[in-house]
């Protein structure tokens, strides 16, 4: 949930075979050498590309290091939109409303970026620009500028 404000780390473990999978755990195996699956950090603030190539993998493995050439941003903002909404048409009012934590991606070491769904996912969100959304857990209330 968001109480965490430290960031665990992400490896990326990888096999022999090129098969891969990314956690917050070293890999172990009792019925396995202790080299034989490789858990690779990952550098803050970034993840595996989707379309990182068997062979580039396969170096990986064998170098027992991450290129970053086949990482990619854990978060992309995508380009920028202007929201126009009259007053009133927000989702959100003036009650707190519980909306689910859908994602969170760490963008450096204490910063993270997170996504929540909507009452109705079917009908946009309706927050004009600059307004903010007031994001709170408990005691703690925080501004949230999507």
């Amino acid at each position: 949930g968001l109480a965490t404000t430290t960031r665990e780390p992400e490896f990326l473990h990888l096999a022999p075979s090129g098969d891969y999978w990314v956690g917050s755990a070293m890999y172990a195996a009792k019925h396995n050498p202790s080299d034989y699956v490789r858990s690779l950090e990952l550098p803050v603030g970034r993840v595996v590309a989707d379309d990182v190539p068997f062979e580039a993998l396969l170096a990986m493995y064998d170098a027992n290091a991450v290129d970053d050439e086949y990482l990619a941003p854990a978060y992309d903002p995508g380009a920028p939109t202007a929201s126009l909404a009259p007053p009133g048409a927000c989702q959100l009012g003036e009650a707190f409303a519980d909306c689910e934590l859908l994602s969170r991606a760490w963008v450096g070491a204490d910063t993270f970026v997170v996504r929540f769904a909507t009452p109705d996912a079917s009908k946009p969100l309706n927050l004009s620009t600059c307004a903010c959304i007031l994001a709170g857990h408990g005691d703690h209330v925080r501004p949230y500028t999507p």
